[in-house]
């Protein structure tokens, strides 16, 4: 039974009758058929029924293609015939989300376009079950292939198998890669070339990298070919992993870069040659070696630039190249300038495409200079035993010959007296004739020898020179004179001859020099040698040499005579048994240190004379690892010794009365590190003065040696001299007053906490500031003075005053009695002061003229005595000016003066004339008839009333405003 069924099947403008004509076209072709609607199709269980589905599809619009394939992952089992508009034919080769199995145009619905795609159909089907065991081989093969493949979806790539031999090369697991396109593993710099591949599916190999898990980066070479997997289009990718082989070229292609590089950039000349030794290639290095062109190099044998080794032959070197592929050494090469050079080499038998490489490198400086320290080591050897001038020199001049290609070397002498220059040594005469030497030249005749020029200035000398030979012959050689110095003093001449120029090797200018200076050293010792003899005899020193076994071997005189042995008596006995039993230990330890450690060395021990006295002995020892001698040279210190054990008790007593001391104190050593520390300063700084012991000072503090505190304490060392301040020590939270005092081999340094008087001074500071304020912002005068009548304080106004008087400002300290002044000022003044030192507390007013106001004024002094401890020790004075207080006074007085004068006259002088005036009225007007003289009444009358205006006029004029202006004062009187 074959099951069909019709999906979002709708009639069209051009077939309206599709759904009729399907089925009846099926109907007739086979009977078997059997129509269903869409749902049952999609849910039958079956898998080996395979329904047919005519789906139609009108357009490709992503709705209608999402739609579709919904409907196709519903169940993979359906074959689908898609209906397609005639003119969408072209578009569906496009659509590579679609998937089905065969289509139909909507203008085919017709009897033979059915039966063709149901004949195909069946077909399909047949061939299906024909291939189905080729397809089980097929699953065998590809599960089993040590090939790496993976089967993906043809139109969406994504990975649907696996085999064994890609998870082990690929090291990821199946489910990990099943979730992901092909396409996601590529790197995306080769996405493109792996799509496009893909697209294409013809079987092309294509390299690119894929990104695998935990960032492993993997080169493979793929192929993609198009297989069908359950009658569904897919991809086959068969792929190779050549990671390794890419990384080889790489590391191919960096190493032909390096090389190219190296035989570019490098130092060393390389020659690049077959095996008859014609160079092939030669880099810059080469050619700046050997002088030559690049194209002079090239088709040149290496051969005869190699001209032979040091140690082997040419011949032995390329024997040991054929050999064993390879050879190294030193060899002396001539460049195309034919000069000789010194160079290292190796040889590589066919490293570069057959050819043999050489590399050579320049070590003409190297060697020489490690001929020079050789040859240098041989000379310290050869005169490192040598007491006079024997055959070690005439080995060491040999030698300098050889090496610096010299013919003759003389060795001259200068004597104590620096008159002649001796010649101590013959030279190695390698001359055709004998050179005609003097045994000594004068230096104040001879200045036309190069020995006495070189000698006189102390600077060498090169060139060509005449030297004498036998028979009074001249030859011509080339010299090289050079002053042997010690300490700028030249003591000795080094003369180099030859012939042949061309065996002179100027290179080795340097090492003629250091000859001539070891040579120098060794005359100085050679001529100190004889001096040592002298100072040895007569010295008033223990002197001594003994043997690395520590047995005397010499003494001098002094020690003898001092230790009442013969000299007899000290050769070979050890040098421990005049030592005494309680230094033994002390003095083997001194000697065996001395000995190991080729080191001087000083130390101090007790020797024992022969009639039981002791010597206290010091020694200065120095040893020789060449002669295996020790030389000691004792100084007897035994009254020292005495002088110190009674400086030791006085230092006890003095550390007695350190501890008493309040302050804290403390020893340092030159290095600053703590030796002693009194109790008061363990109290001061709350430490343990033992475990302070070899500490640095500043540790005490808890700060470094720069810190600005630390280094006030310098200035002490510094300049050598007592050094003392004050300053807030923040550890502590202290104010100290320092005092640091320089001793022979450190410093004493003392502390005095002192607080709790800066605290004072600082209440005393913040009330003087307040007196300053005070005094100062009044407009009376303010000053105080000594015993001595000296000023000690003023204010601003008082000091303007004085100012302006004297045209000097007056100064602490200064006299309070100026001699500017005039002598009733002095004297007024001074009798003031005397007042009140005596102990008198009074005020006085005083008048003097004020050159501000330019008046007199007037003043009122007070002037207190200064007591401290019940003594009199100055005097407080102030003045006020009361110059307007009194001028209201005073005017006040005078007021009161003139209404007493007004009121006597308004008493007396008024009242008489009035009086006869109202008495003669009076008798007028009762003198009725005439009784009395009128005339003379009258007279009387007119004569009281003249009175009375005079006494009138008094009044009024007595009554009149007085004047402002006092009447004057004294200028002879000064106020401050």
């Amino acid at each position: 039974m074959l099951l069909y069924s019709f999906k979002n099947f709708t009639a069209t403008n051009s077939v309206r009758d599709i759904p009729k004509s399907l089925t009846e076209c099926l109907q007739e072709l086979c009977t078997d058929y059997e129509h269903l609607q869409t749902e049952e199709i999609t849910q039958l269980e079956s898998s080996h029924i395979r329904p047919i589905v005519f789906y139609y599809l009108p357009s490709f619009t992503s709705s209608d293609i999402q739609l579709y394939n919904d409907y196709r992952q519903q169940s993979s089992s359906l074959y689908i015939i898609l209906i397609l508009p005639k003119d969408k034919k072209n578009e569906l080769k496009s659509q590579n989300e679609i998937k089905y199995e065969d289509y139909l145009l909507d203008t085919q619905l017709s009897t033979d376009w059915i039966e063709r795609v149901l004949t195909f159909y069946e077909k399909r089907k047949e061939c299906k079950q024909k291939l189905s065991k080729y397809v089980d081989l097929y699953h065998n093969l590809f599960a089993s292939s040590t090939i790496p493949m993976m089967v993906t979806c043809a139109y969406t790539n994504q990975i649907v198998m696996v085999n064994q031999a890609t998870k082990d090369t690929i090291l990821a697991d199946e489910d990990w890669l099943k979730q992901r396109k092909i396409t996601e593993l590529c790197h995306p710099d080769d996405m493109e070339r792996m799509e496009s591949n893909m697209a294409l599916r013809t079987g092309e190999r294509t390299v690119v990298r894929w990104c695998l898990p935990n960032t492993q980066i993997l080169h493979v070479e793929f192929s993609a070919y198009n297989i069908i997997v359950d009658d569904y289009p897919a991809s086959l990718v068969i792929f190779t992993n050549i990671t390794q082989l890419i990384e080889s070229r790489e590391r191919e292609r960096t190493s032909l870069f390096q090389f190219e590089t190296i035989f570019d950039k490098t130092q060393e000349a390389i020659l690049v040659f077959d095996d008859e030794g014609q160079i092939i290639d030669a880099n810059r290095s080469a050619v700046k070696l050997f002088r030559a062109y690049n194209n002079q190099l090239i088709g040149s044998k290496i051969q005869p630039l190699m001209t032979y080794g040091l140690k082997k032959s040419l011949s032995q070197i390329w024997q040991t190249f054929r050999d064993n592929n390879q050879a190294k050494g030193i060899t002396k090469i001539r460049d195309f300038e034919n000069n000789q050079l010194i160079a290292s080499y190796q040889l590589h038998r066919k490293l570069i495409g057959g050819y043999h490489l050489a590399t050579l490198l320049d070590i003409t400086d190297n060697y020489q200079k490690n001929q020079e320290t050789l040859c240098l080591n041989e000379i310290h050897r050869l005169l490192g035993q040598s007491q006079t001038f024997n055959e070690p020199f005439e080995m060491v001049l040999k030698r300098v010959c050889e090496l610096a290609g010299y013919q003759t070397a003389l060795l001259w002498v200068v004597d104590g007296a620096d008159k002649y220059l001796k010649n101590v040594s013959y030279g190695t005469h390698n001359f055709k004739e004998t050179l005609s030497l003097a045994p000594s030249i004068r230096l104040e005749h001879s200045a036309d020898d190069w020995e006495v020029q070189v000698f006189r200035h102390g600077q060498a000398m090169r060139g060509k020179q005449m030297r004498e030979i036998i028979h009074g012959k001249t030859i011509d050689c080339n010299s090289f004179v050079l002053p042997l110095k010690s300490k700028h003093k030249v003591v000795g001449i080094l003369s180099l001859c030859t012939q042949d120029a061309t065996l002179i090797n100027k290179r080795h200018t340097s090492f003629c020099k250091s000859v001539a200076d070891i040579l120098g050293l060794k005359i100085v010792k050679l001529n100190a040698l004889k001096d040592w003899d002298n100072v040895f005899n007569y010295s008033n020193n223990y002197i001594c040499t003994i043997g690395r076994d520590g047995c005397f071997i010499k003494v001098n005189p002094r020690f003898c005579k001092e230790l009442g042995y013969l000299k007899e008596d000290f050769y070979a006995k050890p040098f421990l048994q005049v030592v005494h039993p309680e230094d033994l230990g002390a003095a083997r330890f001194d000697l065996d240190l001395m000995f190991d450690k080729n080191a001087s060395a000083t130390f101090t021990n007790r020797c024992v004379a022969k009639d039981g006295s002791i010597r206290w002995i010091e020694w200065s020892s120095t040893y020789e690892p060449n002669s295996e001698l020790a030389y000691l040279i004792g100084k007897d210190i035994t009254q020292e010794q005495s002088a110190k054990r009674q400086y030791l008790l006085e230092a006890e007593n003095s550390g007695r009365i350190l501890s008493s001391i309040t302050d804290g104190y403390f020893i340092v050593n030159d290095q600053w590190r703590i030796q002693y520390a009194n109790k008061a300063a363990e109290q001061l700084f709350d430490i343990d003065s033992q475990a302070q012991m070899g500490m640095y000072l500043w540790e005490v503090f808890n700060i470094h040696p720069y810190h600005p505190f630390f280094m006030q304490h310098v200035v002490a060392q510094d300049e050598n001299r007592e050094y003392s301040f004050i300053d807030y020590e923040e550890h502590s939270k202290k104010w100290l007053s320092v005092s640091c005092n320089p001793l022979n081999d450190g410093m004493a340094v003392s502390y005095r906490d002192i607080t709790t008087l800066k605290e004072q001074e600082n209440k005393i500071e913040v009330m003087k500031s307040n007196l300053e304020l005070l005094i100062n912002n009044t407009d009376n005068y303010i000053w105080s003075i000594d015993t001595e009548k000296r000023l000690v304080t003023f204010n601003s106004i008082f000091a303007r005053r004085i100012s302006d008087k004297l045209d000097e400002e007056p100064q602490v300290g200064s006299l309070a009695l100026n001699e500017k002044w005039s002598p009733e000022e002095i004297k007024l003044w001074d009798s003031l002061y005397q007042r009140a030192l005596a102990g008198e507390s009074f005020f006085e007013v005083v008048s003097s003229f004020n050159p501000l106001k330019g008046e007199i004024e007037i003043s009122e002094i007070n002037l207190y005595p200064i007591y401290r401890d019940n003594e009199i020790v100055g005097v407080s004075c102030f003045s006020k000016d009361i110059t307007e207080n009194t001028k209201y006074v005073r005017a006040i007085e005078e007021q009161n003066k003139k209404l007493r004068e007004i009121a006597w006259m308004q008493s007396h002088g008024v009242r008489a004339p009035l009086a006869r005036i109202l008495g003669a009225v009076d008798l007028l007007m009762h003198d009725t008839q005439g009784a009395l003289p009128s005339t003379e009444l009258l007279s009387w009358v007119d004569v009281s009333a003249r009175e009375l205006d005079v006494v009138i006029h008094d009044i009024v004029k007595k009554a009149s405003p007085l004047s402002a202006e006092p009447k004057g004062f004294p200028n002879n009187l000064m106020v401050s």
